[in-house]
């Protein structure tokens, strides 16, 4: 990348952070003003108080080192830059992810080896993304911004996986702990509604970021936009998808019906012997022929309606348990 992308990325979550900080009360540095200044002997005398062992102790590389996979020597670097960063701003507590301790703890103890009193390390969970899966990033664009339009935010909260519920609640709402164990306690019990549970949650994430009436804006777009879409898949797309697999399980049932018939006759078989086959197969041609179809046709409106008016998990329930029914 170069320096005015660099720049530009760099901006981007400024402009986030401060959605939370102050802008009059924090002074804002790039460690640009010292890194780049660093020359060969100074890097040297940095890289003296750590050793590769020490530096194979971050979990990252000991997994890709135990699996022999290629570790850049550059990487190595990064760590003794962030804890020369602590050194320079005389850090008193600094933040990150979890995954950040052991670069954190590099910071305490660079500090003490250079005399200075060592940073407090405070680590945060980390909060999966939008997918449910891996951690919010916005490589992996499963992020949800702080700049986000309040529609735009309030759609991608909505979206999280009904588990991820709670923790969102935990990590990324305003909402008091004990309303936050009320609300887990209900969902566990089945006394609250996912949907409205979720409905809660985003307003509340968009409500902190910009205000009440942001909000309640943002919920009634999305509740327009969620019905027209959900009016259009239930009459158009649901319906032409379940009439195009009715259509296509009579065809097959009549051409196989004829195949039978036509193989009997090949095969040099009798009338009477014909008629048997046939007559053995018709049950399961008028099974499926009835039963199957109907069972496609109305299994996709019944799930989908499930699925948006009880939450993801019983949408699941429901098709696991019409799937047990219909193995045995």
């Amino acid at each position: 990348l170069t320096s005015e992308q660099i720049k530009a990325n760099a901006q981007t979550y400024v402009d986030q952070a401060f959605k939370i900080l102050d802008p009059e009360k924090t002074t804002l540095r790039y460690n640009s003003e010292w890194l780049l200044s660093l020359n060969m002997e100074d890097l040297l005398k940095l890289a003296s108080n750590f050793t590769v062992a020490r530096i194979l102790e971050r979990d990252d590389f000991h997994k890709r080192y135990t699996n022999s996979q290629p570790i850049s020597l550059h990487e190595f670097l990064y760590p003794l830059m962030q804890a020369y960063d602590s050194v320079v701003i005389k850090a008193d507590v600094e933040m990150g992810g979890n995954d950040q301790l052991f670069n954190l703890l590099a910071g305490r103890e660079l500090m003490e080896k250079m005399g200075m009193e060592p940073q407090v390390a405070l680590t945060m969970p980390l909060l999966e993304g939008t997918d449910g899966v891996r951690k919010m990033s916005k490589s992996y664009g499963n992020y949800i911004g702080l700049t986000d339009e309040p529609a735009d935010m309030f759609g991608k909260v909505m979206s999280i996986p009904d588990e991820l519920m709670v923790k969102y609640y935990r990590l990324a709402s305003t909402e008091a702990v004990d309303e936050i164990d009320r609300i887990e306690a209900g969902l566990a019990a089945d006394e609250l509604h996912p949907n409205k549970v979720k409905r809660a949650l985003a307003r509340n994430i968009v409500a902190a970021y910009y205000d009440d009436v942001a909000a309640e804006a943002a919920e009634a777009e999305a509740a327009g936009r969620g019905g027209a879409s959900a009016g259009k898949l239930s009459a158009e797309s649901v319906g032409a998808s379940a009439a195009l697999i009715s259509i296509c399980v009579i065809i097959s049932r009549i051409t196989g019906f004829a195949r039978t018939w036509a193989m009997a006759f090949a095969l040099g078989s009798t009338f009477v012997s014909s008629s048997y086959q046939v007559a053995n197969n018709l049950p399961n041609m008028l099974y499926e022929l009835v039963m199957g179809g109907m069972l496609i046709t109305a299994f996709l409106p019944v799930y989908l309606s499930v699925k948006k008016q009880l939450g993801d998990r019983r949408g699941n329930e429901y098709a696991s348990n019409l799937l047990t029914i219909v193995v045995v």
